[in-house]
This record gives structure tokens, sequence and C-alpha cells, in this order.
């Protein structure tokens, strides 16, 4: 293989990942584990148990994606899936970790008068506060102590103005919600 070849290879990899983590398809990945794992979990002796997806906006609300979102949010609640949100993007979540959003920050929000714009913003943002992340995005959980994450969802409860509006269209993040029921199934610990 030429190099042109697998840059365009490493490119269709990439793209293939992006695809398979568009919001419709993460509901697809839940419905398969569930199942091809059944006969190991019984998923329907724990009714209690519950799946989460947590995404991005990104471009999902693009004109050319926006019926493929309001299909999976629809399969979500048609299956009882939860999801948790972020309004542009999730690295929104762990800033809040870290530090207060800055009205530059809040000016990515996608909305009906701003689409959403591709930037390395939040990485940097993340940077500058010194944040340990691993390859660009990934986090180390000794990173993120029990305070840090105790600061991090009450910023985004009170980021999130309207609570029955799961897929927020302003800067906010619902991931807090998540962080809520774990924390109310094992404790604060």
């Amino acid at each position: 293989m030429n190099s042109i070849q697998k840059k365009r290879f490493g490119l269709l990899s990439k793209k293939k990942i992006l695809s398979s983590v568009r919001p419709f398809q993460l509901v697809k990945r839940i419905d398969e584990f569930k199942q091809t794992n059944d006969y190991k979990y019984e998923f329907d002796k724990y009714p209690d148990d519950e799946f989460w997806i947590v995404t991005d906006v990104d471009d999902n609300w693009s004109d050319e994606r926006i019926s493929e979102w309001n299909e999976a949010t629809k399969q979500c609640n048609d299956k009882n899936y939860q999801y948790a949100v972020s309004n542009p993007f999730f690295e929104i979540w762990l800033l809040l970790h870290y530090d207060n959003p800055t009205d530059e920050d809040k000016a990515f929000a996608v909305t009906s008068q701003n689409d959403y714009q591709p930037t390395n913003h939040f990485r940097m943002r993340l940077r500058e506060l010194k944040v340990p992340l691993y390859k660009e995005k990934h986090i180390r959980r000794e990173n993120f102590s029990s305070e840090n994450i105790r600061v991090a969802t009450s910023r985004a409860r009170s980021l999130h103005i309207d609570k029955t509006d799961l897929s927020p269209h302003y800067f906010s993040t619902t991931v807090y919600l998540l962080l809520d029921k774990i924390i109310s199934l094992v404790g604060e610990s």
C-alpha cells in the first residue's frame, strides 16, 4: 500500500468510526448488545436496569441529519433508553469540572440562530486549565475527583434551564443526569 492509499484508508477508517457514533447508531449498538448478551445478563429479570447514550450535538442537528436525531431520540423514548446530550461538545462536561463556562464558550452552542462550528476551542480551554487529557479527548479517572464531579454536576444543573428538554438547544449538558443516577445507586464515594 503506497502512502496515498494509506492516507485514504486512514480517512475512510476515521469516517467509519465517526459515522458509527451518531445517535441512531448508538441506539442500534445498544440493541445489538442486548440481543447478543441477553443469555448472559438476562435483561428481562432486571427491569430497573438502564441503558444510556451519551452524545453531543456536533453537526447532528444539521438539515441533513436532524431527522436521524429525532428518530434516535424517539427510539430511545420507545425503548426506555436514557440519553445525555452536550451542546455543542462533550468537552464542555469536562470543562465544568475545572471552570465555569465563558461567554465565548457559550457562543459555540448549536441553536436555531447558530449552526454547528467545528472547533478545537474546548480542547484549548482544557489545555489552558492544565486538564490532563489522554490522546486529546480521553479522560483519566484519577484526574476527576469526587469534588470535581460535584462541582461539574452543580454547574451543569444550573446551565440546564429547561429540565424537561433533554436535548437543550442552548449551551448545556445533561450528562449530570447520568451522574445523579449513578450517585443515587452507589452513593457519593
